[in-house]
C-alpha cells in the first residue's frame, strides 16, 4: 500500500453530509455501484433513522486529497453487544472504490476496522456474488463466514410481445385482459423525474403502500414516520441526481398504482410498490406495474429490471434470473463471534416456527408482542 494513502472514520452527520460532491464523483468512477451506494440514498436513509440506536463509522480512503474508497458502516449497540452493519440495512449493498483502487481500498478498510476498538462482529446483509465486499472477507484474518440468505430476481429487458409469449398461456391471458382493461378505463401512467413532483408522489406511494398492505405482511419500519420522511428525501435527491423516479397510475382523479424505482447503469431497482384496494380489486396490479416499469427500462436503454427478493408468487410467473445475495459475518474474536452465529441460528428456527401453520395463534401475537416491546426499547 501506498504510504500517502490515508484511511479515516467519519462519526458525525455533519461530515457525512459535507462529502456529497466527492461521493458523487467516486459513485461515477465506481465499477460496481449500484444506485443503493449513492449519497443521495444512504444519506436519506441517515437522516430519518440514523441518530436511532445508531453510530456512525464511515471509513474514507484517499490518496492525497482525491477519495478513492467509501466503506459505508454504523454501529448498532444490543446491550453491550456491538455489531457493524452497512448504512441503510438496504439491498444491494457494497462499499465504493474507484476503477482499479478495489484491492487498495479492501487493504486500507482492514486496517481501519483492526484500529476501531468498539465492535465485537461486522454483519453485511446481501451482498451480491460481485460485490467488492468479498475482498475484505478474503484477506480478513480473523473469525469469518457467509451464507447464502436469499435471491434477488432480476428480469431481462426485452420486447413486450417476446416477452410475453414466454409465459404460460394463463398468465399470458391474464396480463393482456388488465392491459385492455386499464385502457378500457382510461387509466393513465406517468412517470415523474422532477425533484418536485417526486416528493409530493413519494407521499402518495407511502399512502397507498400502506393501504395495499392493510396492516398485514409488512416491514414494521414501513408503518413510522421515520419511513415516510426517508422515503420523501430520497425521493427528492434521487431524481435530482437522475439515479430515481416516481411511476402512478391514475383512475378517476386518484393515484391507484405508483412505485419508487432507482436507476443504475445497467439495471433498474423497483424498490418500493403501492397499491389501492381499487386496483387490487379490478386488475392484476403486478402486471401494470412490471408492464410499464419495463417500458421505460427499455426506453432508458438498460438490460435488467430487479424485482427485489423473489418470494412472492407473482414475480415467479415471470421469465428471470435468479441472483443468489449473501451474508458476510466477521468477527474480531473468536468466543463472540461464534456467540453471534449462534444467536443466528436459534433466531432462524423461530421464525421458522412461528411462520409453521401448526403454531398456536397464542405463541405467535406473544412473539409479535414481544417484538414490538424489543423494537420500542431499541429505538
Amino acid at each position: 500500500m501506498k504510504p500517502d494513502l490515508e484511511v479515516a472514520v467519519l462519526t458525525t452527520s455533519q461530515a457525512f453530509a459535507a462529502l456529497k460532491e466527492e461521493w458523487k464523483d467516486l459513485y461515477e468512477d465506481s465499477a460496481r455501484s449500484t444506485p443503493f451506494q449513492s449519497w443521495p440514498w444512504l444519506y436519506s436513509w441517515w437522516e430519518a433513522f440514523g441518530e436511532e440506536g445508531y453510530e456512525l463509522r464511515l471509513i474514507t480512503v484517499r490518496e492525497g486529497r482525491l477519495l478513492v474508497g467509501l466503506i459505508p458502516l454504523m454501529l448498532e449497540h444490543w446491550w453491550g453487544f456491538r455489531k457493524l452493519v452497512f448504512i441503510g440495512c438496504c439491498a444491494q449493498m457494497d462499499f465504493l472504490a474507484r476503477k482499479g483502487w478495489e484491492g487498495k481500498v479492501s487493504e486500507a478498510g482492514i486496517r481501519a476496522l483492526r484500529q476501531m476498538d468498539s465492535w465485537h462482529v461486522m454483519d453485511l446483509r446481501d451482498v451480491n456474488p460481485a460485490a467488492a465486499s468479498w475482498n475484505i472477507v478474503q484477506r480478513w484474518d480473523g473469525p469469518r463466514t457467509h451464507q447464502l440468505t436469499d435471491c434477488y430476481l432480476f428480469i431481462e429487458v426485452k420486447p413486450w410481445d417476446r416477452l410475453l409469449t414466454s409465459l404460460s398461456t394463463k398468465h399470458r391471458n391474464t396480463v393482456r385482459r388488465t392491459l385492455r382493461r386499464a385502457k378500457e378505463d382510461d387509466v393513465v401512467c406517468s412517470m415523474l423525474a422532477g425533484p418536485g413532483e417526486a416528493e409530493q408522489a413519494a407521499r402518495r406511494l407511502v399512502a397507498r403502500h400502506r393501504e395495499l398492505r392493510q396492516g398485514r405482511d409488512i416491514t414494521w419500519t414501513h408503518t413510522t414516520p421515520q419511513f415516510e420522511s426517508f422515503i420523501v428525501a430520497a425521493a427528492r435527491r434521487m431524481a435530482n441526481e437522475g439515479l430515481g423516479m416516481m411511476l402512478e397510475c391514475w383512475h378517476n382523479g386518484k393515484v391507484i398504482l405508483s412505485s419508487f424505482t432507482l436507476i443504475g447503469d445497467k439495471a433498474m431497482y423497483a424498490y418500493l410498490v403501492g397499491v389501492s384496494q381499487e386496483a387490487v380489486r379490478r386488475y392484476q396490479w403486478s402486471s401494470l406495474g412490471i408492464h410499464y416499469t419495463l417500458s421505460i427500462a427499455r426506453d432508458r436503454h438498460r438490460a435488467y429490471v430487479c424485482l427485489g427478493q423473489g418470494g412472492d408468487s407473482y414475480k415467479q410467473k415471470w421469465p428471470h434470473e435468479d441472483v443468489p445475495y449473501y451474508q458476510i459475518i466477521v468477527g474480531r474474536g473468536r468466543i463472540l463471534w461464534r456467540l453471534y452465529l449462534a444467536y443466528l441460528s436459534l433466531r432462524a428456527k423461530g421464525v421458522s416456527y412461528v411462520k409453521a401453520d401448526s403454531t398456536p395463534k397464542m405463541i405467535t401475537n406473544a412473539i409479535k408482542w414481544l417484538r414490538r416491546l424489543t423494537r420500542k426499547s431499541l429505538h
